[in-house]
């Protein structure tokens, strides 16, 4: 997990013996944020390797609440 990220965690609370209560996971997955400041965050924490904060706040300043669809739908894989 990188910071900016958030999680939809899935599970279940129960009791350890020596800790007591805790959540006990069973799936996760990963909630990509929808706002520009959102995006901006996550794209600087490093998420991506090659972007960093002044490429973050390029692309979110030349393609606002769509930069990560851009990114998913228009990056070649090499």
């Amino acid at each position: 997990m990188h910071m900016g990220q958030q999680l939809e965690i899935t599970g279940v609370w129960d009791t350890h013996p020596k800790y007591g209560q805790q959540f006990k996971v069973t799936s996760y997955s990963v909630v990509l944020p929808a706002t520009v400041d959102g995006i901006r965050g996550y794209l600087r924490s490093g998420v991506i390797k090659g972007i960093g904060k002044k490429m973050a706040n390029r692309l979110v300043k030349h393609f606002g609440d769509q930069t990560l669809n851009i990114i998913e739908k228009h990056t070649e894989n090499s």
